[in-house]
């Protein structure tokens, strides 16, 4: 059996967050394109308000984006940090009367219990959080089973090249393809730039 990838940073340690977001944002300048290709997508894809679910919500900088130029009814930030729902509570608190903040690890069997069901899913920069990529299609299941029949899933995530880990990403290719054999229709290229790329699937109706 082949082994979790290790994290080299602990999201309990609020030192370590802060320096994530810090060096993310400073590695990472494209990263407000694709907050802004999220928001866009929903914006798009649901005249009304909608329900949205984001997995791995870290301080909430997808959620900002999503909530501030979308009409949004709900929103549920789940992730296993207590330090990253600070930052988050801190950047939405003018948005309480919408959001949801839930503690809950996603590698972790059951994490999608009790959530309810949603429009649509979002997730930036976490599905390798799975520590291995043989994980990632029971996380995308689990992904499914939160989705009202006909929702979306938006989310984007690093391709292998030769600076990161082979068990922990796939291919560019690979992905679109991981997203079909969960399930998903209509999977669809929304942007790809800095070695990542952002994918709309369809939870079928």
């Amino acid at each position: 059996m082949v082994d979790d990838v290790p994290s080299p940073i602990d999201f309990n340690n609020a030192q370590d967050v802060l320096a994530w977001v810090e060096d993310t944002q400073r590695k990472r300048p494209w990263r407000p394109e694709f907050f802004q290709a999220f928001a866009n997508q929903v914006a798009q894809c649901f005249s009304g308000p909608a329900t949205i679910l984001e997995v791995g919500a870290g301080p909430g900088m997808l959620a900002e984006q999503i909530i501030r130029t979308c009409a949004v009814q709900r929103y549920v930030l789940l992730d296993f940090s207590q330090p990253m729902h600070r930052l988050a509570r801190n950047r939405l608190k003018s948005f309480d009367s919408i959001t949801e903040y839930v503690a809950k690890d996603f590698r972790v069997e059951g994490w999608e219990s009790g959530l309810g069901v949603f429009d649509a899913c979002v997730t930036m920069q976490a599905v390798h959080e799975v520590r291995h990529k043989k994980n990632v299609p029971q996380l995308l299941q689990r992904i499914m089973t939160t989705l009202k029949a006909g929702g979306y899933l938006w989310v984007a995530d690093h391709y292998l090249n030769q600076q990161n880990n082979p068990d922990l990403f796939f291919t560019a290719e690979e992905q679109p393809e991981v997203l079909r054999a969960a399930g998903f229709q209509e999977v669809t290229l929304i942007l790809d730039k800095g070695n990542m790329a952002l994918y709309r699937g369809r939870k079928p109706n």
